[in-house]
């Protein structure tokens, strides 16, 4: 029996010129995609690209850009007509690189060619079905692990970027990111990436994706938050277990206690004070724990030393310039006990001094619950402003992450050029800018000091005379941003929204920044960023600024130790 089984011929790859490739009829108009056509040039380069003849064989021995070949027909007239990946010739073309093909047959005119054209391009384009972050992430993943390529290679290969690269590998390390991507279309490589860093924190992963479905401008700031409070929670639960551990246990998260059991009310059956050395063995034994500046063990007696103060002498009123300064003097932030008391008093055999509570409490029992409200107010207070103080911080980190990339453009957003000289009409570029102003705007412009003024002034003369007249407005820009987000940075802001803190440079300047920021610099304002730039611009006289009150002191209350967090 014969075999009559028919092996189709190879299809030759061959090289042409883009331009010289009809690429009419196709219902779809392709573009020239810039990261698109950075890949293909890059792939041209590549020695790894084959080595194709352009024209045919005989032809120079060229590398092209695209890695899969577009098909291509031979017209009568001997031309050729692209019959699908316009695209991948359009970009080639743009990139000024070669386009791989293979030569599919003839081509023809008559109405069922036609017809049959253009039902394959709407099938090709309609049931392509594209990849998922998730698939990307997993080949990426490969291409670090069993290819041994590095994040740039990879970002080069495959048009994605170094910055893309590393976060699809941290995608496709974690499962919830990953799972999360098949789940929700709605989260961006971005969102992703952020995911994987809350991985473990279920409260914070629904901050988070509700975020990026329901306001996708505010995830950067609710990560922001995260971040801030993330040391704080952990911290929560190691002082915790280390309580627990001793057989204290955490009284819920009231911020108060009841006079009923705060152990400074309660005696013994002998009539003894209670304290909590001698409460240590009692099963009721518990304690509220708060968030405060304290002194970190042995910093205290160090500061006290370097600074020639006695053992007696008292340290309440020390104020720091900044948290950076409380931090470096040992002052922290830290879990700390509250208030000591007792579960069950009654059934441990402890006594009140202002006796059991009755039905209609006495004089003394009223006393000491004003005294708890009070002390609960003043902690729900503290606890308020630490929280907003947090949000500031946050909210500081992504303003100047925006920043950054706002005065790295090689020209000035709309409207930087009224601001220049407005501010130049205020005198708001002096004299902040001859300090901390020229330090913060070296800092958004990504030039490093050395920590002295006349340095950061000389980093941005040199800047400026390297610059084209394009940049030399951004440069100025910068230096007005960095004046005002010098200004803003105090975590005292905030407060100005509420009236009870008003800074040297007035509410008003913070006002018109953030706002500015919010129209100009297509800046999402956090919530309390929101509350500043609205609540306090207009107010006062005519310019808008706030007339100042005499009893109160211009500057505020600066430091962490005034700082009620």
């Amino acid at each position: 029996m014969s075999d009559t089984t028919t092996t189709a011929p190879a299809l030759a790859l061959e090289a042409r010129n883009p331009s010289e490739l009809d690429v009419t009829g196709n219902y779809r108009k392709a573009t020239v995609d810039k990261a698109f056509a950075a890949q293909l040039k890059a792939h041209a380069a590549s020695p790894d690209a084959p080595l194709v003849p352009l024209g045919g064989a005989g032809g120079e021995l060229v590398r092209c850009g695209n890695h899969t070949a577009v098909p291509v027909l031979t017209r009568p007239d001997g031309s050729e007509r692209v019959a699908f990946g316009f695209r991948r010739v359009v970009n080639c073309q743009a990139a000024g690189v070669p386009v791989l093909v293979y030569v599919a047959g003839e081509d023809g005119d008559d109405a069922a060619v036609r017809r049959a054209r253009k039902i394959d391009q709407f099938t090709e384009n309609h049931w392509r079905q594209q990849p998922t972050m998730a698939e990307d992430a997993a080949l990426i993943m490969t291409l670090f692990d069993d290819e041994g390529m590095s994040a740039a290679a990879i970002g080069r290969a495959t048009g994605v970027g170094k910055k893309a690269a590393e976060a699809y590998r941290t995608v496709a390390r974690s499962e919830l990111a990953s799972k999360a991507a098949e789940k929700w279309d709605f989260l961006t490589l971005d969102h992703l990436e952020v995911l994987a860093e809350f991985d473990g924190d279920p409260a914070g992963l629904a901050d988070l994706v509700r975020a990026a479905k329901d306001n996708p401008r505010q995830f950067d700031h609710v990560a922001a938050r995260l971040r801030c409070t993330r040391a704080e929670r952990e911290a929560r639960a190691t002082f915790a277990a280390e309580l627990e551990a001793q057989g204290v246990a955490i009284y819920g998260e009231q911020s108060w206690v009841p006079w009923t059991l705060a152990l400074e009310n309660l005696r013994d059956s002998d009539g003894n004070e209670i304290t909590p050395e001698t409460h240590a063995t009692c099963p009721g034994r518990a304690a509220t724990i708060t968030y405060e500046w304290g002194w970190a063990p042995g910093a205290e007696a160090a500061y006290r030393a370097a600074h020639g103060l006695a053992d007696d002498d008292d340290l309440s009123d020390v104020e720091f310039g900044s948290d950076e300064e409380a931090r470096e003097a040992g002052f922290v932030r830290a879990w700390q006990v509250g208030r000591h008391l007792c579960t069950d008093p009654d059934q441990y055999g402890h006594a009140n001094i202002h006796g059991k509570a009755e039905e209609t409490p006495t004089r003394e029992q009223r006393t000491a619950g004003d005294e708890d409200a009070a002390a609960a107010r003043a902690t729900e207070e503290r606890r308020r402003v630490r929280r907003r103080n947090t949000e500031w911080r946050a909210a500081t980190e992504v303003r100047t992450s925006h920043l950054k990339a706002l005065l790295a453009r090689k020209a000035p957003p709309a409207g930087a050029l009224k601001l220049i000289v407005e501010a130049m009409a205020r005198g708001e570029t002096q004299p902040l800018m001859a300090s901390f102003g020229h330090q913060t705007a070296c800092e958004l412009l990504g030039l490093t000091g050395n920590g002295a003024a006349a340095d950061y002034r000389e980093l941005l003369l040199a800047e400026l005379a390297r610059a084209s007249e394009r940049r030399a407005q951004v440069i100025a820009l910068a230096m007005v941003l960095g004046a005002a987000e010098h200004g803003v940075r105090d975590v005292h802001t905030w407060q100005s929204a509420e009236g009870r803190y008003r800074p040297a440079y007035g509410p008003p300047a913070s006002a018109r920044y953030l706002a500015w920021l919010a129209e100009h610099a297509d800046y999402s304002l956090s919530d309390i960023e929101a509350e500043v730039a609205a609540h306090v611009t207009g107010r006062g006289g005519p310019a808008g600024e706030t007339e100042p009150d005499p009893d109160e002191d211009e500057q505020g209350q600066d430091g962490a130790a005034a700082d009620a967090d």
